[in-house]
């Protein structure tokens, strides 16, 4: 519900309009996370977390790396000259290392040792992840959106805690 809410009070002009196309591709990037998490479970008997991880990016590279090929028509130079700025390097290392590395690995880790939805609850924290790098990059501050992180939070705690004390209840 929080993702919901944070997604329509984001939609620009306050009036909660929301557009087909975003409805879809959010739609699009709920379905393809469940897959992907019910695909790492199905996988998890027969490669560690850390080949998932390795193969998952190893692919996207190539994959991407073709595309840029593509968008630039053939012009390496296109490609290699923004690694000559600073913050483009200090950017990739962040997002290409940290962000999604490391978080990936996680992610193929928790599918490994926990039960599916236990694992999957975890995704919702990217939108309070996000939401509060906008604030600190300067986006408008609504105290409504703090609500919905902190649903949010309580959510992924709750299917924690409770699966948890569920466990315990039925032994």
């Amino acid at each position: 519900g929080g993702v919901i809410m944070i997604t329509v009070i984001s939609s620009g002009d306050g009036s909660a309009k929301t557009y087909i196309a975003g409805i879809l591709c959010l739609a699009l990037a709920v379905l393809s996370a469940a897959g992907f998490n019910v695909l790492g479970r199905s996988i998890a008997n027969t490669f560690t977390p850390y080949e998932r991880t390795y193969f998952m990016f190893i692919v996207s590279a190539v994959c991407f790396s073709i595309y840029a090929l593509f968008a630039v028509k053939g012009d390496v130079s296109l490609i290699v000259k923004p690694l000559a700025e600073s913050d483009f390097i200090i950017s990739i290392l962040y997002l290409g290392g940290l962000s999604s590395v490391v978080a990936y690995f996680l992610i193929n880790y928790a599918n490994t040792y926990l039960p599916i939805a236990r694992a999957t609850i975890f995704s919702n924290i990217i939108t309070v992840v996000s939401t509060t790098a906008g604030f600190i990059v300067g986006e408008k501050f609504r105290i409504s959106t703090v609500i919905c992180c902190i649903v949010i939070i309580v959510g992924v705690w709750g299917v924690q805690h409770f699966a948890k004390h569920g466990k315990k209840k039925k032994k």
